[in-house]
Protein backbone atom coordinates (compact mmCIF):
# COMPACT_ATOMS: atom_id res chain seq x y z
CA UNK A 1 0.00 0.00 0.00
CA UNK A 2 1.58 3.61 -1.21
CA UNK A 3 0.45 7.03 -1.09
CA UNK A 4 -2.19 8.60 1.21
CA UNK A 5 -2.07 10.05 4.81
CA UNK A 6 -2.51 8.23 8.25
CA UNK A 7 -6.76 8.53 7.71
CA UNK A 8 -6.51 7.10 4.26
CA UNK A 9 -4.60 3.90 5.61
CA UNK A 10 -6.95 3.28 8.68
CA UNK A 11 -9.68 3.66 6.07
CA UNK A 12 -8.15 1.19 3.54
CA UNK A 13 -7.29 -1.04 6.43
CA UNK A 14 -10.80 -1.21 8.07
CA UNK A 15 -11.94 -1.57 4.52
CA UNK A 16 -10.09 -4.65 3.77
CA UNK A 17 -9.16 -7.48 6.43
CA UNK A 18 -6.05 -8.65 8.10
CA UNK A 19 -3.51 -11.05 6.31
CA UNK A 20 -4.35 -14.80 8.10
CA UNK A 21 -1.10 -16.08 6.80
CA UNK A 22 2.30 -13.70 7.89
CA UNK A 23 3.78 -13.24 4.58
CA UNK A 24 7.71 -13.37 4.79
CA UNK A 25 10.11 -11.70 2.24
CA UNK A 26 13.43 -13.68 2.70
CA UNK A 27 15.04 -10.28 0.74
CA UNK A 28 14.78 -8.03 3.70
CA UNK A 29 15.96 -9.32 7.16
CA UNK A 30 13.31 -7.96 10.34
CA UNK A 31 15.03 -6.34 12.71
CA UNK A 32 13.36 -5.93 16.35
CA UNK A 33 14.24 -3.91 18.92
CA UNK A 34 13.29 -5.26 22.30
CA UNK A 35 13.07 -4.26 26.13
CA UNK A 36 12.91 -6.04 29.72
CA UNK A 37 12.34 -4.68 32.73
CA UNK A 38 12.04 -6.70 35.88
CA UNK A 39 11.06 -4.53 39.22
CA UNK A 40 11.52 -6.15 42.57
CA UNK A 41 8.52 -5.20 44.96
CA UNK A 42 8.58 -5.44 48.93
CA UNK A 43 4.79 -6.24 49.85
CA UNK A 44 3.79 -3.54 50.21
CA UNK A 45 4.58 -3.34 45.84
CA UNK A 46 7.38 -0.98 46.11
CA UNK A 47 10.31 -1.29 43.72
CA UNK A 48 13.50 -2.40 46.05
CA UNK A 49 15.74 -3.08 42.79
CA UNK A 50 15.35 -3.11 38.70
CA UNK A 51 17.21 -4.89 36.30
CA UNK A 52 16.45 -3.65 32.67
CA UNK A 53 17.76 -5.30 29.35
CA UNK A 54 17.45 -3.93 25.90
CA UNK A 55 18.63 -5.79 22.48
CA UNK A 56 18.71 -5.63 18.82
CA UNK A 57 17.64 -8.52 16.86
CA UNK A 58 18.19 -9.55 13.36
CA UNK A 59 15.21 -12.73 11.69
CA UNK A 60 16.53 -14.14 9.01
CA UNK A 61 14.15 -16.71 7.12
CA UNK A 62 16.08 -19.57 6.22
CA UNK A 63 13.50 -21.66 4.01
CA UNK A 64 9.71 -21.90 3.47
CA UNK A 65 7.09 -23.94 2.77
CA UNK A 66 3.71 -24.50 2.26
CA UNK A 67 2.95 -22.94 5.74
CA UNK A 68 5.56 -23.07 8.00
CA UNK A 69 8.85 -21.18 7.82
CA UNK A 70 12.17 -21.66 9.83
CA UNK A 71 13.70 -18.89 10.91
CA UNK A 72 17.39 -17.56 12.76
CA UNK A 73 17.18 -14.58 15.11
CA UNK A 74 20.90 -13.50 15.60
CA UNK A 75 21.25 -10.67 18.12
CA UNK A 76 22.81 -7.42 16.49
CA UNK A 77 23.71 -5.60 20.44
CA UNK A 78 22.32 -6.13 23.84
CA UNK A 79 22.76 -3.86 26.74
CA UNK A 80 21.95 -4.03 30.41
CA UNK A 81 21.38 -2.29 33.81
CA UNK A 82 20.78 -2.46 37.03
CA UNK A 83 19.41 0.02 39.64
CA UNK A 84 17.30 1.10 43.21
CA UNK A 85 15.51 3.78 44.68
CA UNK A 86 18.87 5.35 44.92
CA UNK A 87 19.16 5.76 41.66
CA UNK A 88 20.66 3.74 37.87
CA UNK A 89 23.83 2.06 37.65
CA UNK A 90 25.82 2.09 34.52
CA UNK A 91 24.60 0.81 31.27
CA UNK A 92 27.07 -1.67 29.50
CA UNK A 93 27.13 -3.69 26.89
CA UNK A 94 27.18 -7.27 26.76
CA UNK A 95 29.34 -7.78 24.00
CA UNK A 96 29.21 -11.87 24.58
CA UNK A 97 25.83 -11.69 23.08
CA UNK A 98 26.87 -10.59 20.14
CA UNK A 99 26.14 -12.40 17.07
CA UNK A 100 24.86 -15.44 19.43
CA UNK A 101 21.37 -16.97 17.72
CA UNK A 102 18.42 -19.25 17.85
CA UNK A 103 16.39 -20.62 15.84
CA UNK A 104 12.46 -21.29 15.72
CA UNK A 105 9.76 -22.07 13.08
CA UNK A 106 6.67 -19.84 12.13
CA UNK A 107 3.72 -21.49 12.01
CA UNK A 108 1.01 -20.31 9.51
CA UNK A 109 3.28 -18.26 7.29
CA UNK A 110 4.41 -18.41 3.51
CA UNK A 111 7.79 -17.01 2.39
CA UNK A 112 7.63 -15.50 -0.95
CA UNK A 113 9.99 -13.25 -3.27
CA UNK A 114 12.93 -13.63 -5.23
CA UNK A 115 14.58 -14.98 -1.93
CA UNK A 116 11.59 -17.97 -0.99
CA UNK A 117 12.51 -21.24 -1.73
CA UNK A 118 13.97 -24.30 0.46
CA UNK A 119 17.01 -23.98 3.01
CA UNK A 120 20.10 -24.16 1.23
CA UNK A 121 21.96 -25.26 4.34
CA UNK A 122 19.21 -25.03 7.22
CA UNK A 123 20.34 -24.80 11.02
CA UNK A 124 19.89 -28.01 13.23
CA UNK A 125 16.95 -28.10 15.10
CA UNK A 126 13.52 -26.08 13.83
CA UNK A 127 13.01 -24.77 17.51
CA UNK A 128 16.66 -23.92 19.26
CA UNK A 129 16.67 -22.14 22.19
CA UNK A 130 20.19 -22.76 24.12
CA UNK A 131 23.53 -20.69 24.29
CA UNK A 132 25.95 -23.81 24.56
CA UNK A 133 29.35 -21.55 24.39
CA UNK A 134 28.50 -19.08 27.21
CA UNK A 135 29.56 -19.78 30.56
CA UNK A 136 27.15 -20.08 33.64
CA UNK A 137 25.56 -16.71 34.53
CA UNK A 138 23.28 -14.78 35.56
CA UNK A 139 23.38 -12.40 32.54
CA UNK A 140 23.11 -15.25 30.46
CA UNK A 141 20.05 -16.40 32.21
CA UNK A 142 18.61 -12.96 31.50
CA UNK A 143 19.29 -13.26 27.63
CA UNK A 144 17.53 -16.29 27.65
CA UNK A 145 14.61 -14.92 29.07
CA UNK A 146 14.69 -12.36 26.56
CA UNK A 147 14.74 -14.80 24.14
CA UNK A 148 11.81 -16.54 25.27
CA UNK A 149 9.83 -13.20 25.33
CA UNK A 150 10.58 -12.41 21.56
CA UNK A 151 9.66 -16.23 21.10
CA UNK A 152 6.84 -15.80 22.97
CA UNK A 153 5.33 -12.22 20.53
CA UNK A 154 5.88 -14.11 17.84
CA UNK A 155 3.54 -16.96 18.68
CA UNK A 156 1.47 -14.61 19.77
CA UNK A 157 1.33 -12.46 16.50
CA UNK A 158 0.25 -15.83 14.61
CA UNK A 159 -2.57 -16.84 16.99
CA UNK A 160 -4.14 -13.62 16.63
CA UNK A 161 -4.70 -13.72 13.33
CA UNK A 162 -5.42 -17.06 12.75
CA UNK A 163 -8.05 -17.29 16.33
CA UNK A 164 -12.14 -17.89 14.97
CA UNK A 165 -13.90 -14.95 16.18
CA UNK A 166 -10.78 -12.40 16.16
CA UNK A 167 -11.66 -11.61 12.52
CA UNK A 168 -14.35 -8.86 14.28
CA UNK A 169 -14.01 -6.03 16.55
CA UNK A 170 -14.56 -6.49 20.72
CA UNK A 171 -15.42 -10.47 20.74
CA UNK A 172 -13.36 -11.59 23.43
CA UNK A 173 -11.94 -15.50 22.46
CA UNK A 174 -10.03 -17.87 23.70
CA UNK A 175 -6.83 -18.98 22.36
CA UNK A 176 -7.03 -22.41 22.35
CA UNK A 177 -3.87 -23.11 20.75
CA UNK A 178 -2.24 -21.18 24.14
CA UNK A 179 -4.77 -21.90 26.98
CA UNK A 180 -3.19 -25.12 29.14
CA UNK A 181 0.21 -25.25 27.20
CA UNK A 182 3.52 -25.69 29.42
CA UNK A 183 7.00 -24.95 28.67
CA UNK A 184 10.11 -26.47 30.23
CA UNK A 185 12.46 -24.12 30.97
CA UNK A 186 16.02 -24.91 31.35
CA UNK A 187 18.56 -21.52 32.28
CA UNK A 188 22.84 -21.70 31.69
CA UNK A 189 22.81 -24.07 34.88
CA UNK A 190 21.67 -27.23 34.61
CA UNK A 191 20.84 -27.15 38.39
CA UNK A 192 18.05 -24.28 37.68
CA UNK A 193 15.04 -24.77 35.51
CA UNK A 194 11.59 -23.47 35.35
CA UNK A 195 8.13 -24.78 34.56
CA UNK A 196 5.52 -22.70 33.53
CA UNK A 197 1.81 -23.26 32.55
CA UNK A 198 -0.13 -21.16 30.91
CA UNK A 199 -4.05 -20.57 32.39
CA UNK A 200 -6.55 -20.16 29.80
CA UNK A 201 -5.89 -17.26 27.42
CA UNK A 202 -8.35 -14.68 25.77
CA UNK A 203 -7.72 -12.09 23.42
CA UNK A 204 -9.86 -9.00 21.49
CA UNK A 205 -9.28 -7.28 18.36
CA UNK A 206 -9.92 -3.65 20.33
CA UNK A 207 -9.57 -1.33 16.67
CA UNK A 208 -7.05 -0.53 13.97
CA UNK A 209 -4.28 1.74 13.94
CA UNK A 210 -0.95 3.28 11.92
CA UNK A 211 2.74 2.22 12.64
CA UNK A 212 5.70 4.25 10.83
CA UNK A 213 2.89 4.71 8.10
CA UNK A 214 1.59 0.87 8.64
CA UNK A 215 -1.87 -0.09 8.92
CA UNK A 216 -1.77 -2.52 11.65
CA UNK A 217 -4.57 -4.52 13.25
CA UNK A 218 -4.63 -4.15 17.35
CA UNK A 219 -5.44 -6.91 20.13
CA UNK A 220 -5.37 -7.51 23.47
CA UNK A 221 -4.71 -10.31 25.42
CA UNK A 222 -4.74 -11.87 28.81
CA UNK A 223 -3.79 -15.01 30.86
CA UNK A 224 -4.47 -14.86 34.58
CA UNK A 225 -2.97 -17.12 37.49
CA UNK A 226 -0.81 -19.45 35.75
CA UNK A 227 1.52 -22.12 37.40
CA UNK A 228 5.58 -20.76 37.63
CA UNK A 229 7.92 -23.09 39.57
CA UNK A 230 11.64 -22.41 39.26
CA UNK A 231 14.38 -24.85 41.07
CA UNK A 232 17.85 -24.06 41.61
CA UNK A 233 19.26 -26.42 43.48
CA UNK A 234 17.92 -27.03 46.95
CA UNK A 235 15.90 -23.96 46.19
CA UNK A 236 12.58 -24.08 44.85
CA UNK A 237 10.12 -21.04 43.71
CA UNK A 238 6.40 -22.15 43.26
CA UNK A 239 3.92 -19.25 42.37
CA UNK A 240 1.63 -18.04 40.09
CA UNK A 241 1.97 -15.82 36.74
CA UNK A 242 -0.63 -12.96 35.49
CA UNK A 243 0.16 -11.26 32.46
CA UNK A 244 -1.66 -9.09 30.18
CA UNK A 245 -0.86 -6.85 27.09
CA UNK A 246 -1.60 -5.88 23.81
CA UNK A 247 0.20 -6.24 20.11
CA UNK A 248 -0.22 -4.89 16.88
CA UNK A 249 0.18 -6.88 13.27
CA UNK A 250 1.22 -5.73 9.92
CA UNK A 251 -2.23 -5.64 7.94
CA UNK A 252 -1.19 -6.80 5.13
CA UNK A 253 1.64 -8.88 5.89
CA UNK A 254 0.16 -10.40 8.90
CA UNK A 255 3.84 -9.75 10.37
CA UNK A 256 4.35 -8.32 13.80
CA UNK A 257 4.48 -4.61 14.56
CA UNK A 258 5.06 -3.82 18.12
CA UNK A 259 3.82 -5.39 21.49
CA UNK A 260 3.76 -4.82 25.33
CA UNK A 261 3.04 -6.86 28.25
CA UNK A 262 2.90 -7.18 31.95
CA UNK A 263 3.44 -9.89 34.10
CA UNK A 264 2.58 -9.93 37.67
CA UNK A 265 4.79 -13.03 39.76
CA UNK A 266 3.43 -13.85 43.24
CA UNK A 267 5.59 -16.74 44.32
CA UNK A 268 7.47 -18.26 47.78
CA UNK A 269 11.06 -19.18 47.81
CA UNK A 270 11.54 -22.45 50.20
CA UNK A 271 14.54 -24.69 50.59
CA UNK A 272 16.62 -22.47 52.58
CA UNK A 273 14.64 -22.08 56.06
CA UNK A 274 11.82 -20.01 56.53
CA UNK A 275 9.82 -19.40 53.45
CA UNK A 276 10.25 -15.65 51.67
CA UNK A 277 7.85 -14.21 50.25
CA UNK A 278 8.82 -12.76 46.36
CA UNK A 279 6.75 -10.19 44.11
CA UNK A 280 8.24 -9.15 41.46
CA UNK A 281 6.74 -6.87 38.28
CA UNK A 282 7.70 -7.67 34.25
CA UNK A 283 7.69 -5.07 31.72
CA UNK A 284 8.44 -6.08 28.34
CA UNK A 285 8.46 -3.77 24.98
CA UNK A 286 9.03 -5.12 21.81
CA UNK A 287 8.92 -2.75 18.12
CA UNK A 288 9.83 -3.45 14.54
CA UNK A 289 12.68 -1.43 12.91
CA UNK A 290 10.96 0.01 10.34
CA UNK A 291 14.44 0.72 8.25
CA UNK A 292 14.66 -3.12 8.40
CA UNK A 293 11.02 -4.25 6.83
CA UNK A 294 9.65 -5.08 4.23
CA UNK A 295 9.05 -1.79 1.87
CA UNK A 296 5.85 -3.00 0.04
CA UNK A 297 3.71 -6.18 0.15
CA UNK A 298 3.45 -8.70 -2.93
CA UNK A 299 -0.03 -9.31 -4.22
CA UNK A 300 -3.04 -8.99 -2.64
CA UNK A 301 -5.24 -12.16 -2.29
CA UNK A 302 -8.44 -12.01 -4.18
CA UNK A 303 -10.57 -9.70 -2.61
CA UNK A 304 -14.17 -11.35 -0.68
CA UNK A 305 -17.11 -12.04 -2.71
CA UNK A 306 -14.63 -12.98 -5.59
CA UNK A 307 -15.89 -16.63 -5.84
CA UNK A 308 -13.35 -19.02 -7.73
CA UNK A 309 -14.48 -21.99 -9.92
CA UNK A 310 -14.37 -25.06 -8.68
CA UNK A 311 -12.01 -27.32 -10.81
CA UNK A 312 -13.18 -31.11 -11.08
CA UNK A 313 -9.80 -31.97 -11.26
CA UNK A 314 -8.92 -30.18 -8.61
CA UNK A 315 -11.78 -31.07 -6.11
CA UNK A 316 -10.42 -34.81 -7.09
CA UNK A 317 -7.13 -34.28 -6.51
CA UNK A 318 -7.76 -32.65 -3.10
CA UNK A 319 -9.80 -35.38 -2.35
CA UNK A 320 -6.97 -37.83 -2.74
CA UNK A 321 -4.62 -35.70 -1.09
CA UNK A 322 -7.06 -35.49 2.00
CA UNK A 323 -7.48 -39.36 2.42
CA UNK A 324 -3.62 -39.93 2.27
CA UNK A 325 -3.51 -37.53 5.24
CA UNK A 326 -6.48 -39.15 7.02
CA UNK A 327 -4.57 -42.76 6.57
CA UNK A 328 -1.79 -40.98 8.21
CA UNK A 329 -3.69 -39.93 10.81
CA UNK A 330 -5.20 -43.08 11.74
CA UNK A 331 -1.57 -45.18 11.51
CA UNK A 332 -0.66 -42.54 14.77
CA UNK A 333 -3.62 -43.61 16.68
CA UNK A 334 -1.58 -44.72 19.94
CA UNK A 335 1.38 -43.80 18.50
CA UNK A 336 2.18 -41.03 21.66
CA UNK A 337 1.09 -43.62 24.10
CA UNK A 338 4.44 -46.03 22.98
CA UNK A 339 6.51 -42.79 23.74
CA UNK A 340 8.16 -42.60 27.42
CA UNK A 341 5.50 -40.91 29.68
CA UNK A 342 7.76 -37.14 29.59
CA UNK A 343 8.06 -37.31 26.05
CA UNK A 344 4.64 -38.49 25.32
CA UNK A 345 2.96 -35.48 27.16
CA UNK A 346 4.84 -32.90 25.36
CA UNK A 347 3.92 -34.40 22.17
CA UNK A 348 0.24 -34.45 22.96
CA UNK A 349 0.95 -30.77 23.99
CA UNK A 350 2.56 -30.05 20.95
CA UNK A 351 0.31 -31.77 18.67
CA UNK A 352 -2.55 -29.41 19.99
CA UNK A 353 -0.95 -26.31 20.67
CA UNK A 354 0.03 -26.35 16.62
CA UNK A 355 -3.04 -28.90 15.21
CA UNK A 356 -5.98 -27.19 17.73
CA UNK A 357 -7.42 -30.25 18.83
CA UNK A 358 -6.38 -34.07 19.67
CA UNK A 359 -5.06 -36.85 17.36
CA UNK A 360 -8.31 -38.60 17.27
CA UNK A 361 -10.58 -35.12 16.63
CA UNK A 362 -7.93 -34.20 13.73
CA UNK A 363 -8.90 -37.23 11.96
CA UNK A 364 -12.65 -36.81 12.30
CA UNK A 365 -11.69 -33.70 10.79
CA UNK A 366 -10.11 -34.53 8.03
CA UNK A 367 -12.60 -37.59 7.26
CA UNK A 368 -15.09 -34.53 7.50
CA UNK A 369 -13.04 -32.22 5.01
CA UNK A 370 -12.79 -35.23 2.60
CA UNK A 371 -16.69 -36.08 3.07
CA UNK A 372 -17.01 -32.82 2.28
CA UNK A 373 -14.81 -32.64 -0.78
CA UNK A 374 -16.66 -35.73 -2.39
CA UNK A 375 -20.20 -33.56 -1.77
CA UNK A 376 -18.83 -30.67 -3.81
CA UNK A 377 -17.28 -32.77 -6.27
CA UNK A 378 -21.07 -33.77 -6.94
CA UNK A 379 -22.25 -30.46 -7.00
CA UNK A 380 -22.49 -29.69 -3.09
CA UNK A 381 -20.12 -26.46 -2.43
CA UNK A 382 -21.17 -26.24 1.53
CA UNK A 383 -17.45 -27.39 3.16
CA UNK A 384 -16.44 -24.84 1.19
CA UNK A 385 -17.44 -22.51 4.36
CA UNK A 386 -14.73 -24.31 6.34
CA UNK A 387 -12.15 -24.65 4.51
CA UNK A 388 -10.20 -21.82 6.23
CA UNK A 389 -10.38 -23.73 9.60
CA UNK A 390 -9.91 -27.14 7.81
CA UNK A 391 -6.14 -24.87 6.28
CA UNK A 392 -5.61 -23.49 9.58
CA UNK A 393 -5.35 -27.08 11.17
CA UNK A 394 -3.71 -28.58 8.33
CA UNK A 395 -1.08 -25.40 8.53
CA UNK A 396 -0.70 -26.95 12.39
CA UNK A 397 -0.04 -30.03 11.19
CA UNK A 398 2.69 -29.40 8.54
CA UNK A 399 4.63 -27.86 11.79
CA UNK A 400 4.46 -30.72 13.71
CA UNK A 401 5.72 -33.16 11.18
CA UNK A 402 8.58 -31.06 10.45
CA UNK A 403 9.05 -30.61 14.23
CA UNK A 404 8.61 -34.23 15.04
CA UNK A 405 11.07 -35.36 12.84
CA UNK A 406 13.96 -33.49 14.66
CA UNK A 407 12.54 -34.21 18.22
CA UNK A 408 13.11 -37.48 17.63
CA UNK A 409 16.38 -37.60 16.07
CA UNK A 410 17.56 -35.29 18.64
CA UNK A 411 16.50 -37.75 21.78
CA UNK A 412 17.61 -40.34 20.31
CA UNK A 413 13.76 -42.27 20.90
CA UNK A 414 14.55 -46.36 20.07
CA UNK A 415 10.65 -46.68 19.67
CA UNK A 416 11.05 -44.07 16.45
CA UNK A 417 11.43 -45.65 13.02
CA UNK A 418 14.87 -44.76 12.03
CA UNK A 419 15.50 -41.37 11.17
CA UNK A 420 15.96 -41.99 7.32
CA UNK A 421 12.68 -43.60 7.34
CA UNK A 422 11.28 -41.24 9.49
CA UNK A 423 12.40 -39.11 7.30
CA UNK A 424 10.68 -40.19 4.29
CA UNK A 425 7.28 -41.04 5.64
CA UNK A 426 7.11 -37.85 7.10
CA UNK A 427 8.26 -36.16 3.76
CA UNK A 428 5.57 -37.97 1.89
CA UNK A 429 2.78 -36.45 4.50
CA UNK A 430 4.37 -33.06 4.20
CA UNK A 431 4.30 -32.97 0.69
CA UNK A 432 0.24 -34.44 0.74
CA UNK A 433 -0.46 -31.51 3.02
CA UNK A 434 1.48 -29.12 1.04
CA UNK A 435 -0.39 -30.14 -2.34
CA UNK A 436 -3.79 -29.70 -0.45
CA UNK A 437 -2.59 -26.22 0.91
CA UNK A 438 -2.09 -25.20 -2.32
CA UNK A 439 -5.38 -26.58 -3.71
CA UNK A 440 -7.25 -24.69 -1.05
CA UNK A 441 -5.44 -21.54 -2.27
CA UNK A 442 -7.62 -21.81 -6.04
CA UNK A 443 -10.63 -23.29 -3.80
CA UNK A 444 -10.76 -20.86 -1.75
CA UNK A 445 -8.96 -17.49 -1.50
CA UNK A 446 -7.21 -16.05 1.67
CA UNK A 447 -9.78 -13.32 1.86
CA UNK A 448 -12.94 -15.54 1.17
CA UNK A 449 -11.97 -16.15 5.39
CA UNK A 450 -13.11 -12.54 6.24
CA UNK A 451 -16.43 -12.60 4.48
CA UNK A 452 -17.98 -13.61 7.74
CA UNK A 453 -17.35 -15.42 11.29
CA UNK A 454 -16.27 -18.66 10.85
CA UNK A 455 -16.20 -22.11 13.47
CA UNK A 456 -13.48 -24.42 13.53
CA UNK A 457 -14.22 -27.47 11.64
CA UNK A 458 -16.84 -30.29 12.93
CA UNK A 459 -17.65 -33.65 11.55
CA UNK A 460 -20.78 -34.03 9.65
Amino acid sequence: MSGGGPGELVAAVTGAQVSRRRRLDPEFPYRLHVRMRNDFLTPRGVPYRWQEVDGVVDREVLGGSAAAVPVRYVWQSVHAATGSPKGPGPRREWTFARGQGFNSLLTHSVAEGPGAGPAENPEPGAVQVAYPDLPKAPAVDLLLMLTWDVLAFEMLCTQMTGTPGLNRLGVVSELERISGTWADMRFSDPSTSAMFRNAPMTATKIGYGVTDNRPTAVYSFSCLDCELTVRAGPLTQDGRSSYLGYIQVDAETGDLVAAEMTEMIVATLIGGGEPVPIQKRRVVRLHADPRHARPTPGPVPPRAGQTPSADFADLARAERQTARVAEYLRGQIGAFDLLPPGVASMAGMGFHSLVGTDLPTALEQVQALRTGLRAWRHGDPGIRADLPAHRHALEGLLAFTQLAVEEAARLDLAEAPPPEAMRQQMGAIERAIGSLLSLFDRLAPEDVWEAGPYAEPTAR
